[in-house]
């Protein structure tokens, strides 16, 4: 989890609650830290500050969620701001979570996990359907060669072989090569006669 936070006893506070979690902490002190930190590593989630010097939490989150890179990293907004107009602008800027100082620190313990929780059920989804895209892929591919095959075979097979669509015209959807010794048309020129 990355903490962004300028104050440094609620770093530390946050620091200390959360590695007594289980959880491995890296702390930024300001908004434009925390974008060189995301550039070499990917928390699973970041705990952002809103009141800071040189680039404040709302604009920290807005560019973080605005980066291909780091756009999927949830973002908890923690702040003694509890006017509505923080509370959208952190919304707005892309912040899943939104807590107000002093820290209730069982919400807090809550979120998280939630919030980590929801990451990898989302991880958890996006594998498997890449799973079945392959599998529909492979599939899709061994039906257009057997497709290829059959349609070898029955082109060299002696004799007409043909399928109709079971439609109000009965159409032609297949002639074999063997139809030109029978009739002495070919495939192609049956089919285009038929329409």
């Amino acid at each position: 989890i990355l903490v962004v936070e300028d104050e440094e006893v609620v770093g530390n506070m946050l620091h200390q609650f959360l590695q007594k979690e289980g959880y491995e902490i890296t702390v930024a002190e300001d908004g434009i830290q925390a974008i060189q930190i995301l550039a070499t590593m990917q928390p699973s989630l970041i705990l952002m500050d809103a009141k800071m010097p040189i680039m404040d939490g709302f604009e920290t989150t807005r560019q973080i969620c605005n980066n291909p890179t780091t756009k999927e990293i949830p973002i908890i907004i923690v702040t003694a701001l509890d006017d509505a107009s923080s509370i959208d602008q952190a919304f707005q800027a892309g912040a899943a979570e939104y807590i107000t100082k002093p820290i209730n620190w069982a919400i807090l313990r809550h979120r998280v996990r939630n919030l980590l929780m929801q990451r990898k059920m989302v991880a958890a989804i996006e594998n498997c359907n890449d799973e079945l895209i392959e599998q529909v892929y492979d599939k899709t591919a061994y039906l257009k060669e057997k497709q290829r095959f059959l349609e070898t075979l029955i082109g060299n097979l002696p004799g007409m072989v043909y399928q109709c669509l079971n439609d109000s015209d009965w159409n032609t959807q297949y002639l074999s090569d063997g139809c030109q010794e029978l009739t002495g048309y070919a495939p192609a020129e049956l089919e285009n006669s038929a329409r």
